[in-house]
């Protein structure tokens, strides 16, 4: 979840131990949390496309527990895998592309902003798992609607996934060149 920082996601399955050891013993797959997450993304879109705001946070704040509980899930399962993590990753585009969408349509940010901020979000999803870096800006940080006006929210997740993206990078390319001095000098020595 958080692999820059790895206690968190520890710290994270602890809290939410008592709900994932119910869907455990309900014996539901985080294949299946990964699905009502969706599907309660897209009713959140549907209510912020009419303008019903708070009702379409309380699903998405629902829809983003979910989120965390298919991965929980999976590691006290120990179903973790590359196509369990890339099909969570889909999910959670469709599920921006919605809830982003569903503002531009409704006339509370423009067709620019949004168009930005979505792309900005998958520029940063490109080399997420390379990097082992996301600083998180996407769907949570909707809730600062509470506190400013939606095109400063969708501004925000537009810079802060642009940061994300350009610190990837410089993660990438330090890797890189740390490879490249260790291939040297063993070459040298």
């Amino acid at each position: 979840m958080y692999h820059f920082i790895p206690n968190l996601t520890k710290i994270m399955d602890r809290i939410f131990d008592p709900v994932i050891e119910l869907f455990r013993k309900l014996k539901l797959k985080p294949d299946y949390l990964t699905v009502t997450s969706l599907v309660l993304s897209l009713v959140s879109g549907v209510l912020f496309f009419l303008k019903y705001y708070n009702i379409g946070f309380s699903v998405l704040a629902v829809a983003l527990l979910f989120d965390i509980f298919d991965g929980a899930l999976a590691r006290k399962l120990n179903l973790t895998s590359d196509k369990g993590e890339f099909k969570d990753m889909i999910a959670d585009r469709i599920s921006e592309l919605f809830v982003f969408l569903a503002f531009a349509l409704n006339g509370s940010i423009g067709l620019k902003l949004f168009g930005l901020s979505y792309y900005a979000v998958v520029l940063n999803t490109l080399l997420r798992k390379r990097a082992k870096l996301d600083l998180g800006f996407k769907r949570a940080t909707l809730f600062l609607f509470y506190i400013f006006d939606l095109n400063v929210v969708f501004s925000v997740i537009f810079i802060g996934n642009i940061v994300s993206f350009v610190l990837q990078l410089l993660v990438i390319d330090y890797e890189v060149d740390r490879e490249q001095v260790i291939k040297r000098n063993k070459f040298n020595n």
